[in-house]
């Protein structure tokens, strides 16, 4: 059991050089006990909010959480696509500047708060305007699993 305890406080630097094959002296009860690689079984724990790759002696770990900002800029970049389709579909030309008429939705102008010069910017939009009544002239889309009609038109 104090041998399991002392293998489990093992250093990063100690596992590395286990990996590479040397062994590593730990102190158990005052006594000195040589590990060899061929003891131990090296496992790598998989980390919430974490992706890890390793690949021999190089190891590289990438914080994956979803923060909100993160998840805004996301849907952002979503609605460009699906309103460039609508351009594309609509017969506008590659420079036409145009209007946009969303829902009045507060989970549009949520979304929208940090990123609306960015698609406005993406998509030569002058406006994007909330309006519920133009809005329904237009066409069903679908950002992110949440579906609402939007209306673009030439200025």
């Amino acid at each position: 059991k104090p041998v399991v305890t002392a293998i489990r406080g093992l250093s990063q630097e100690q596992i590395k050089e286990l990996e590479q094959g040397r062994p590593v002296t730990l102190n158990v009860e005052g006594q000195e006990v040589a590990i060899q690689p061929d003891e131990v079984i090296i496992t790598a724990k998989e980390i919430k909010g974490w992706k890890i790759a390793s690949d021999g002696a190089v190891t590289v770990a990438l914080d994956v959480t979803l923060t909100p900002e993160l998840e805004r800029e996301g849907w952002a970049r979503e609605l460009v696509n699906r309103l460039q389709n609508l351009r594309k579909s609509s017969g506008l030309e590659v420079t036409d500047r145009i209007s946009v008429y969303l829902p009045d939705e507060e989970t549009l102008k949520s979304n929208l708060a940090d990123t609306a010069e960015y698609v406005k910017r993406e998509i030569l939009a002058e406006n994007l305007i909330f309006d519920d009544e133009k809005a329904r002239e237009g066409e069903e889309i679908e950002v992110n699993g949440t579906t609402f009609a939007v209306k673009i038109e030439k200025v």
